[in-house]
């Protein structure tokens, strides 16, 4: 048996096998690379399980800046491990990121870059860069931080410009830029899906920018235009995060997160926030119109989801017309009546709103021709 391994992360990762760490770290010095730092939702989980006693959440891969070639880092790595522990490999070089499968571990390996906005929901103009300047791109404090590989501490190895440590301490979600909104403004349903995620909350600046951007619009494509021009941050992207948010979120808190931000108008103008009361005999109670049913689905009426705490005195359903038969049939999104003695449910299953989200986006942008995939985000590549 081997010398034990020397960590070269200063931080607890609990699944990960430090050796796979050092593996990194050392080939990248032997090709040359100087930096090279985890970066992303690894490290801003492991300073929430480290510092401030959250449960782990279990890493779907890891994500690496390199400051240099990071597909060759990638290659490199696959001469020195070989095609048994490293089955998969997919590389980028156009955007010089690289995909990789190690001991069943999933790596996303990057170059250092920055990135410019030539307009507002545009693809960002991609450079080359280093460290500093690749996490000044990205969309939250929290998500703005790296722990470089090698560091005997984690003061020495945290490199946190922005402050997100403190605001993982307060728990707040903090845009970089004043034009963040502008710029990205899928960046919106992601801080819904952190806040329902984390239990964050979205930062005062945060608010104003999405008040500022529902009322003064700054791009140049609106509902009713012709679907090929829209920018990607209005069409592809925004597909991307709403089905990351149905399928790995709690997102009926993140839909609320969005209707308490006023954020509704982003995804979709026309989306009525709320409907008058539907149940006389529950007067004065506050009814919502759930975003499911008006963004995703064509039909003449609401879904109600009623607040926590709402009491039906009659025990009875609220009286609802009946939706519009789809081809996946009559699946229906349970919304329980909270305290209703009568115990009743609406809705529509967890399944079809999934559908749905998929034949309305896709329908809606049918003819959109642009791509923005993952790798052009410019403020949350590799960030889960």
């Amino acid at each position: 048996m081997g010398p034990p391994v020397q960590p070269v992360l200063a931080m607890d990762l609990p699944g990960v096998d430090p050796s796979l760490l050092a593996l990194v770290s050392e080939q990248a010095a032997a090709i040359g690379i100087g930096r090279v730092a985890l970066v992303g939702g690894a490290v801003r989980d492991g300073l929430l399980h480290n510092r401030n006693c959250d449960s782990w959440r279990v890493c779907r891969d890891l994500d690496f800046v390199v400051e240099g070639d990071a597909v060759a880092l990638a290659e490199a790595l696959l001469l020195r491990v070989g095609s048994e522990r490293m089955p998969r490999l997919q590389t980028h070089p156009a955007y010089g990121t690289a995909e990789l499968e190690i001991d069943g571990l999933l790596l996303d390996l990057a170059s250092a870059r920055r990135e410019s906005y030539p307009s507002p929901g545009a693809n960002p103009l991609v450079t080359l860069g280093d460290l500093e300047s690749d996490l000044d791109r990205r969309d939250f404090s929290v998500n703005a931080m790296a722990m470089v590989l090698g560091e005997a501490s984690m003061e020495a190895g945290l490199i946190d410009f922005h402050k997100g440590s403190q605001d993982l301490e307060l728990r707040e979600l903090v845009f970089l830029h004043p034009g963040s909104v502008a710029d990205d403004p899928t960046r919106v349903v992601r801080a819904a899906r952190y806040a329902a995620r984390l239990g964050f909350t979205l930062g005062l600046d945060g608010l104003a920018q999405v008040a500022r951007g529902v009322q003064e619009w700054p791009w140049t494509w609106r509902t009713g235009d012709p679907a090929n021009a829209a920018p990607p941050a209005l069409s592809t992207r925004f597909r991307m995060e709403l089905e990351l948010l149905f399928e790995n979120e709690p997102w009926s808190h993140a839909l609320q997160f969005l209707e308490d931000w006023g954020a509704f108008p982003l995804i979709d103008p026309k989306c009525c926030k709320t409907i008058p009361d539907a149940c006389c005999a529950c007067a004065g109670q506050h009814v919502l119109a759930c975003l499911c049913c008006r963004l995703f689905y064509s039909v003449p009426a609401h879904l109600l989801r009623l607040r926590s705490g709402f009491n039906c005195p009659c025990s009875r359903s609220v009286g609802l017309s009946r939706f519009r038969r789809f081809s996946f049939g009559w699946d229906l999104m349970r919304c329980r009546l909270q305290n209703c003695p009568g115990r009743q449910w609406i809705g529509l299953s967890r399944l079809s709103v999934r559908v749905g989200v998929r034949r309305r986006l896709l329908w809606r942008w049918r003819d959109l021709s642009g791509t923005g995939d993952r790798c052009s985000d410019g403020g949350d590549v590799g960030v889960i």
